[in-house]
């Protein structure tokens, strides 16, 4: 009877093994050439063996690919690892994006997890207009969150949060001050929430330069941004939790900046910070070009100054 429960448990142990290693075999090369031939569009093939000499970054530790095709053409895919060991896929290309279910060895479509509230938030956004739109997707190749930028004036940032994207929105309300934008960003910084931070920075800043110079590394975008100097010189952490404090003081008779940042380092080192701010307006447009009523006035950090 031993003997046989030895043999059994054994077995167990193997068939546990063996899914272990199967899924862990599941990397994102792996689903690049399980796409349909849908999630290609508009490239120069639909297949994925014809585009895999396009490959550009193939990250597997942070589940990331992108393609760079001749014409400038960027492609990216991205995936979330879910409880159950299925996957969830996203790609992206020319502002358009698709979501995908890996189960089970299979590849299938789905608007599920708050996808659809992607969808909804930008029809809804306050900067779309009746003519011209176009939104800037930007998959995690760091983190989780997804950003969707649209006309450059609008940041919906989605957190992945309990296998839900769910949308960051404490910044910007109607009548946002310049007030709540410093002081609000400092509170980010305190909290080392980078996806936090990021909605106190102008869209197309963060398109720019986080997202594209900095290949969406937000935490050495965020310590570049705030860098500063003290006795010694040029300073800035290398990582957001190596800040000690953000203190947000308002110093209205400064003669140079209104809103400053005092930021202690564990290191020791401490220094202020002057950020750069810049306001930006949304009009209603109309057709013809024509510009309708002003929707919101926003201001946002832009980097900063000294």
């Amino acid at each position: 009877m031993r003997n046989t429960v030895r043999i059994i448990m054994l077995v167990l142990i193997v068939m546990a093994t063996s899914n272990v290693n199967a899924q862990q075999e599941v990397n994102v090369k792996t689903l690049f050439h399980l796409l349909p031939g849908d999630a290609f569009r508009f490239l120069s093939s639909d297949k994925s063996a014809d585009l895999e000499k396009h490959i550009k970054v193939c990250d597997y530790k942070n589940g990331y690919l992108r393609l760079e095709i001749e014409n400038q053409c960027i492609w990216e895919m991205c995936h979330w690892d879910l409880k159950n060991g299925d996957k969830l896929i996203a790609t992206t290309q020319f502002g358009a994006y698709s979501f995908y279910l890996y189960i089970n060895g299979e590849i299938v479509p789905t608007a599920k997890f708050g996808i659809e509230e992607l969808d909804n938030g930008v029809e809804n956004s306050i900067a779309i207009n009746c003519c011209d739109n176009w939104v800037q997707v930007h998959l995690p190749r760091y983190g989780t969150s997804v950003f969707l930028i649209v006309n450059g004036l609008e940041t919906h940032i989605y957190k992945w949060q309990n296998e839900q994207f769910v949308r960051l929105n404490e910044y910007p309300t109607q009548n946002s001050t310049h007030q709540q934008l410093v002081k609000g960003f400092v509170a980010a910084l305190n909290a080392t929430d980078a996806d936090r931070c990021l909605q106190y920075i102008l869209p197309s800043y963060v398109s720019e330069q986080c997202m594209q110079f900095f290949e969406g590394n937000k935490e050495q975008f965020l310590c570049d941004l705030i860098s500063g100097e003290d006795e010694k010189g040029y300073t800035k952490p290398t990582k957001l939790s190596d800040i000690k404090k953000a203190t947000y003081r308002y110093t209205p008779d400064d003669g140079f900046a209104n809103h400053t940042v005092f930021i202690e380092l564990k290191n020791g080192r401490s220094y202020t910070y002057y950020p750069s701010l810049e306001t930006i307006e949304i009009f209603e447009i109309l057709h013809e070009g024509e510009t309708g009523k002003l929707l919101r006035t926003t201001s946002y950090i832009v980097g900063g100054m000294g």
